[in-house]
């Protein structure tokens, strides 16, 4: 095997390699059409860089879109749109159209591992997003609204007041003698009622009455306390309801009527709380509507500094100049117009009144009129003129058109002229075929005619006299066939140095194109930024004024 034919290997080897890692990648990152073997090796890496370029999220003024089995015009012109979306995306790796259409995999590779990084970077960024918005409206619709502090320190001040509290304490010396005494004692505790007011009737168990002094219960220190269960305080009050109720009905009146006008107090309090949270929270709706506009006002300058150097910035900084330099000499025009516009009104209303006009003045304003209507009628003639001019130019749909058509008769011509010159070609060979196959047959027929003649002795040395003009006469032949084919040879030599020059042009001529549509695409950015600096300032003067 010869090193051309290893080197050969190699590259394939080569290719094969980083067209393996290519379609890993691709079908790691979601796109599986890259497994179907039927594709094209182009379908599959031209789909898979504008799949991802479809999840990378971002805003492209393209329109991308991929069909398999295209055409090659088509296929040039997807191809020169991907790479100017890479371009407008800042791809940090360049890549020329002729690249992808040959499926230059050393150097479409890196692009491939760049766009498979922003599409998952795109896709765990909306993963998140969506996420944050479901537990938001979960969270919204869901979730139990946290207590307002103002409120939940309203009802411990209500509940403080309302809950019984103990007041007294039992000493250690106290002792009890029956459940009634120690439910007794327990209301001592915590109503603070003297004891001496409370009368016991006598009961079954015990017929003789017991009294306690509210001595006993002051003499109780800050000690341990002796509880009542649930059970025997409900079978206690039980016991001594009918005891206590007549007593106790005064007293529950005044407070019944003290829990109401507290209750009043506490619902006109809640109602005020009320309006006051409805002002609130319209206040907050309020500031969060602002905060947000002013969260997307700092997210587009950001967007805007992110996208743009500095350099970019100060020169749309300077544009902005100019156009308020153009608006304060629009408005200076704007004030000579209604200057001029009230002279022509006076000029009317003196027109409406001709008793006030003289004779001179009537000459005059002939004299005017006249030289107006000179001057109407050669604007008219420039301007019939200029559009005249402007019908005979074509406009850039028609110059896409006869520049498709130009090429399409360009590449018909070619083909006609490599037809013609292989039919031209064919017929010289024959020509000459024919010329060699007639002397051949003439040199036979010579051959053969004096062949008898040539057993003779006399006559042998005239044959090898004519053997030897045949091989002279071919030899000439031989020697102007090689002469032309040097000549060929030659002429290709110079042909393919000149078509190698010619290709080193076209490719400066592409990239030189290339450059130029990257520097008409940065003017166009600068002129839509230009345009939303102006929008957002005339918003600002609005508000302003406002």
């Amino acid at each position: 095997m010869s090193a051309g034919d290893k080197m050969d290997t190699n590259e394939d080897d080569e290719n094969n390699r980083y067209l393996m890692d290519c379609l890993d990648l691709l079908v790691a990152a979601g796109y599986f059409r890259a497994r179907i073997k039927g594709l094209a090796t182009f379908d599959k890496i031209v789909g898979g860089m504008v799949w991802c370029l479809y999840h990378c999220n971002r805003t492209i003024d393209t329109y991308l879109v991929f069909i398999e089995d295209l055409d090659i015009g088509h296929k040039i012109a997807l191809t020169e749109k991907v790479v100017r979306v890479l371009s407008d995306l800042r791809c940090p790796h360049p890549i020329e159209p002729h690249q992808i259409q040959g499926l230059d995999l050393q150097n479409i590779y890196p692009v491939i591992q760049w766009l498979v990084k922003m599409a998952m970077e795109s896709k765990a960024s909306r993963a998140e997003s969506l996420k944050s918005y479901i537990d938001y409206q979960y969270n919204k619709s869901c979730r139990k609204a946290p207590v307002i502090s103002r409120y939940s320190e309203k009802y411990n001040d209500l509940h403080k007041s309302i809950i019984p509290q103990r007041k007294f304490k039992r000493g250690r010396g106290l002792k009890i003698t029956s459940l009634l005494e120690d439910a007794y004692c327990t209301l001592a505790e915590f109503t603070g009622r003297s004891l001496s007011d409370v009368k016991l009737e006598s009961g079954a168990e015990n017929p003789s009455s017991t009294g306690f002094k509210t001595d006993d219960l002051e003499e109780l220190g800050e000690k341990k306390r002796l509880k009542v269960t649930t059970k025997t305080a409900k079978k206690i009050f039980e016991e001594i309801d009918y005891q206590t109720a007549a007593g106790n009905a005064s007293s529950a009146e005044d407070s019944e009527a003290a829990f109401k006008a507290r209750l009043a107090v506490a619902e006109e309090d809640l109602r005020e709380l009320e309006t006051q949270l409805e002002a609130k929270q319209q206040e907050l709706a309020e500031a969060e509507v602002e905060y947000e506009a002013a969260l997307e006002k700092e997210r587009k300058l950001e967007e805007l500094h992110r996208r743009y150097t500095s350099e970019e910035i100060e020169e749309a900084r300077k544009f902005l100049e100019e156009v308020k330099a153009m608006k304060k000499r629009e408005k200076e025009f704007r004030e000579n117009a209604e200057a001029e516009l009230e002279a022509i009104r006076q000029e009317i209303r003196a027109y409406e009144h001709p008793e006030e006009i003289t004779e001179e003045q009537v000459k005059e304003m002939k004299e005017k009129l006249a030289a107006e209507r000179l001057r109407l009628a050669e604007v008219n003639q420039r301007l019939v003129r200029l559009s005249y001019e402007l019908d005979n130019i074509p406009t850039d749909s028609e110059m896409a058109q006869y520049q498709q058509r130009l090429v399409e008769l360009y590449n018909e011509m070619g083909s006609k002229n490599r037809q013609t010159k292989q039919y031209i070609t064919l017929h010289n060979t024959l020509l000459d075929v024919r010329d060699f196959t007639k002397k051949d047959i003439e040199m036979l027929s010579k051959i053969e005619e004096v062949l008898p003649l040539a057993k003779k002795e006399s006559y042998r040395d005239s044959f090898i006299d004519t053997l030897n003009t045949f091989y002279r006469g071919a030899e000439a032949a031989y020697r102007k066939v090689t002469c032309r084919t040097t000549a060929l040879m030659e002429e290709k030599t110079r042909l393919t140095a000149e078509y190698n020059e010619m290709n080193d042009q076209r490719r400066e001529f592409s990239r030189l194109v290339e450059r130029m549509k990257e520097e008409c695409e940065r003017n166009q950015q600068l002129r839509r930024l230009l345009a939303q600096l102006e929008r957002e300032e005339a918003a600002q003067q609005n508000t302003s004024q406002s």
